[in-house]
């Protein structure tokens, strides 16, 4: 992972940190901004697992 993905990745993780200690109890508007910053971060891991899955079958395939 090069820098620039990892304060990307670093960000991300801040950002969803901060968002549930900004809060006390959670809300209704705290629950749908948790949700919105999970499911973001849900779509990044899964397009790396899928790069990682595509780059694995080549390599399958060369193999065989």
């Amino acid at each position: 992972m090069n820098d620039e993905a990892e304060d990307s990745l670093l960000e991300r993780w801040t950002k969803l940190g901060e968002a549930v200690l900004a809060h006390g109890a959670p809300t209704e508007d705290h629950i749908s901004q948790m949700t919105r910053l999970a499911r973001a971060e849900q779509e990044k891991i899964k397009l790396r697992m899928r790069r990682m899955l595509r780059i694995y079958k080549q390599g399958q395939n060369k193999a065989a």
